[in-house]
């Protein structure tokens, strides 16, 4: 690219990289861009690299998409050589191309992501991993070394809209190739122009809500019920056709909300929304069923003649009393209990126990008598209870 044009590009630098509005370019789009225009050793238009083999000398070399720039994938290309292209070649971004008597072409070694998008159709990517392999030499890096005042690794993109599906754009970028490379160019520069469109881009997106967060709290027997939504947009004139949802590996109804039961544990949700065209989208969410809420326990001494609750006997003679405890638990319908009586020995839920007056011969010779109970579920929440019965003449 021509100092100009990188000069017309980075006046939006500034902009693009501080803005955190949403993204207008979809994470996964398809930059396909077109042929350069040339002439001789320097191109005008369309898509091209230019190496500076001199101060101020530039030779330009046209370029046309194979697969074009899929945004977060890995891009690798293979099978350059000596001469011109024969077929041989394993492109992925662009076609192979001639340079200085030797077929290359270009690659991503690593995925390239958006960095920065104002919604206004300017754009920065991370271009880190480009790279280009020629001449049998499987990568020569490109990643870094910016120069005409670019921002190192990172290539300016501007669109005649928002840079949706179907928009066009100018994509500017500049490196150094490595000093020592084996090309024989190491240190020289490397500048980069691809015009084109953003294709690939789905007309329908498609997002799960999971209603009260994808944490739950065991609100039944085992597990929650759980509201899940779809939330789907539509693009372009499509029509919407269905959505499915998945959890764990199977089919868990269509719709756009469902409300599945899930159990104690971690689940896989998926959903696919259809268009009429059949255009999909996918997303993945995991939710948790938690039990973090112990058990509620009722505690009581019982009169055995009555079965009313009783704190305290007086007066002579003897007494009989029964000991009543019980736990509930949303997630677990039998919690375990455990009783005790001070002084100490165990008892259950209904055991009933002899209690004589102080005037007599005494069974149990204390002035009060504690229950103490401890509930645990299947979770391992526990939680504990008392009563006490006090005894006097």
């Amino acid at each position: 690219m021509k100092q100009s044009a990188i000069a017309m590009m980075m006046a939006c630098v500034l902009s693009i990289i501080s803005t955190g509005s949403h993204a207008a370019l979809p994470s996964d789009a398809v930059l396909t861009f077109d042929l350069g225009v040339c002439a001789g050793n320097s191109c005008t238009s369309g898509s091209f690299f230019g190496v500076e083999v001199a101060p101020g000398t530039v030779i330009d070399t046209p370029i046309e998409s194979f697969n074009g720039i899929v945004l977060g994938t890995t891009q690798p290309a293979s099978g350059t050589h000596v001469g011109a292209p024969d077929g041989s070649e394993s492109p992925d971004i662009d076609k192979p191309w001639l340079f200085f008597g030797n077929t290359g072409m270009h690659q991503s070694l690593f995925p390239i992501t958006i960095v920065a998008d104002d919604g206004a159709g300017n754009v920065s990517l991370d271009f880190s991993g480009w790279s280009a392999t020629w001449a049998a030499i499987p990568s020569i890096p490109l990643g870094s070394g910016a120069w005409d005042g670019n921002p190192d690794g990172i290539a300016i993109m501007t669109c005649a809209n928002t840079c949706e599906g179907g928009d066009t754009y100018t994509l500017a970028y500049s490196a150094t190739v490595p000093p020592g490379d084996p090309s024989g160019f190491g240190g020289v520069g490397f500048n980069l122009q691809l015009e084109g469109t953003v294709t690939g881009v789905s007309p329908v997106s498609v997002t799960i809500d999971v209603v009260g967060g994808t944490t739950q709290e065991c609100s039944d027997v085992g597990g929650s019920t759980v509201t899940l939504t779809a939330d789907t947009t539509v693009s372009g004139g499509a029509g919407l056709a269905s959505i499915d949802w998945t959890i764990d590996g199977g089919s868990s109804g269509s719709g756009e909300t469902i409300t599945p039961f899930l159990t104690l544990g971690s689940h896989t949700i998926e959903v696919v929304a259809t268009t009429t065209a059949g255009d999909t989208d996918t997303d993945v969410a995991t939710v948790e069923v938690v039990d973090t809420t112990s058990p509620s326990i009722d505690v009581a001494f019982l009169d055995s003649r009555t079965g009313a609750p009783i704190s305290e006997i007086s007066g002579r003679g003897v007494r009989f009393v029964t000991t009543a405890f019980s736990a509930t638990d949303a997630c677990d319908s039998s919690p375990q209990t455990q009783g005790l009586v001070t002084p100490t020995f165990g008892v259950n839920d209904g055991d009933t126990i002899r209690v004589q007056g102080n005037s007599q011969t005494v069974d149990l010779p204390t002035t009060a008598l504690e229950l103490s109970v401890t509930a645990r579920d299947s979770s391992g929440n526990t939680s504990s209870g008392q009563a006490i019965l006090f005894i006097s003449d």
